[in-house]
């Protein structure tokens, strides 16, 4: 169905995302709701999208026929008009389909001087991007090796490689503003991991921040990290830390999050006073509290005493307007001391984010409706803390 302006919600998500068709559409909303937000799918213009962190568009191109351009084109201008602030295009995982067509649509939306910035890899499923091929290695992707640019039909787009991506945001940045500057204004990155979706991410941030109009296409695989939401607060993070794979989770952590993350012990936490626990939390996004270097053989006293601390802190947040968003725990003893610091009554159980981590509510007490996501000691790969953050944080 073609688009009409519809009365404006209340609040403006903060993504817009263009689906080719409904599996597309249902699989990135998947992605996005794992990360802590509230998308809809929309597929009629009469839909309600009131209180939706995101709205995606099932484009339904199989059948648009020629007129697929002018339909991607009509429903970014909705999207614009139901308040967006940022609108992208989802790609098929192996660029199937019609990605020229999806790409075409965001760019006739951009101004001569708008940033393009297409992100094909997906690595947790199987899909890197080295050299501006899309590439996903045997047995995995059947030696799929497709040349982007090609695609796309935007072979004049400037590429921002692994060497760039590797030497962070600000190397990212400016080779795209410099290559902005001689007149390429289309860019496709590279990326085998994570991190480089990560970077690529706060690259697109930054860019914004600094008042380019910037416009988006990827596969999914950078969602975990775009955009960043910007939720007022902080996230409290606990584990006894004395399992290897926790300690490296934690190391991860911090490297993510820098400045913005304090890793610290629940001994050091417990001794601050009211004004250095505010000033801590008022400038700090991530509270790591550990306990790495104490051997006590009654694991019930370190989780008390992490327990404590965490109490600690949220009393002083309640005092002050910097709110707790949530609170990550490790170990199923300090997320039991931690509930009955806490005060609460019962658990309100949620989706599971990953095996055996499982997310829920605190029910009663003085930390009603906070949110807990928890998992096993031990358990997970070295990014799971870090995806666990980031559910909380939507950023």
């Amino acid at each position: 169905m073609a688009p009409s302006k519809m009365p404006h919600p209340p609040r403006g998500p903060a993504l817009g995302i263009l689906a080719e068709d409904l599996q597309g559409s249902v699989a990135v909303a998947c992605r996005l709701r794992q990360r802590g937000l509230d998308p809809v799918i929309v597929r009629d213009p009469a839909s309600v999208v009131s209180d939706a962190d995101a709205i995606v568009v099932d484009l339904d191109l199989h059948h648009a026929a020629d007129a697929a351009e002018a339909r991607i084109r009509e429903w970014a201008a909705w999207l614009g008009e139901h308040g967006c602030e940022r609108v992208e295009v989802k790609l098929n995982a192996e660029l199937r389909g019609s990605p020229d067509a999806l790409i075409a649509g965001i760019d006739a939306g951009q101004d001569e001087k708008g940033i393009l910035l297409v992100v094909p890899a997906y690595p947790t499923a199987g899909r890197v991007c080295v050299d501006g091929h899309l590439l996903a290695p045997m047995p995995v992707g059947n030696g799929l090796d497709v040349d982007v640019r090609s695609a796309i039909r935007t072979e004049d787009a400037g590429l921002v490689g692994l060497t760039v991506l590797n030497q962070g945001v600000g190397a990212v940045t400016a080779h795209i503003l410099d290559a902005r500057a001689r007149g390429t204004r289309r860019f496709v990155l590279d990326g085998t991991v994570e991190a480089h979706l990560g970077t690529a991410a706060e690259a697109a941030t930054r860019l914004r921040e600094e008042g380019h109009a910037v416009a988006t296409a990827s596969t999914g695989g950078w969602l975990r990290f775009y955009p960043d939401l910007g939720r007022d607060g902080f996230v409290v993070v606990v584990t006894p830390g004395n399992h290897e794979t926790d300690r490296a989770q934690l190391r991860r952590l911090g490297a993510a999050y820098g400045p913005r993350a304090l890793i610290t012990t629940a001994t050091e936490a417990a001794s601050w006073g009211a004004d250095a626990a505010h000033e801590v939390l008022a400038s700090h996004r991530i509270l790591a509290l550990h306990e790495t270097d104490r051997d006590d053989p009654d694991r019930w006293v370190v989780a008390e005493q992490l327990a404590r601390a965490v109490r600690g802190l949220l009393d002083a947040s309640a005092r002050s307007e910097n709110k707790c968003l949530g609170v990550v725990a490790s170990g199923g003893l300090t997320t039991t001391a931690l509930v009955q610091q806490l005060g609460g009554t019962s658990l309100s159980a949620g989706l599971e984010l990953e095996p055996l981590c499982p997310t829920a509510r605190i029910t009663g007490g003085d930390f009603d409706r906070l949110r807990l996501l928890c998992k096993a000691t031990g358990t997970g790969s070295e990014e799971t803390l870090l995806r666990m953050t980031r559910q909380i944080l939507g950023a």
